[in-house]
């Protein structure tokens, strides 16, 4: 006779669980890492203004160049991850 075991429900397996931990941890990182990056920038600013005796437009652009590269530098790494694994 089969023996029922009622209400039970299958649970993930533990390598599930590890790996969705490290996509999220992953995650949480690359937003770590995006903060610094515009608190660095931010931080230069004040610098850059005075060093180079430029105004508001090319402070602008300058921080917007140095948030695309980073950007374009995410993608690439990304693009390299995707070939060598």
């Amino acid at each position: 006779m089969a023996h029922n075991q009622g209400g039970s429900t299958p649970q993930a397996p533990n390598s599930d669980v590890a790996h969705a931990v490290l996509i999220a941890v992953g995650a949480a990182l690359g937003g770590f890492m995006f903060g610094y990056d515009t608190a660095v920038i931010n931080g230069a600013v004040g610098a850059i203004r005075e060093k180079f005796d430029v105004g508001a437009a090319a402070i602008g652009l300058t921080v917007s160049l140095a948030l695309l590269g980073a950007a374009l530098g995410a993608w690439i790494a990304g693009r390299i991850a995707d070939r060598i694994g």
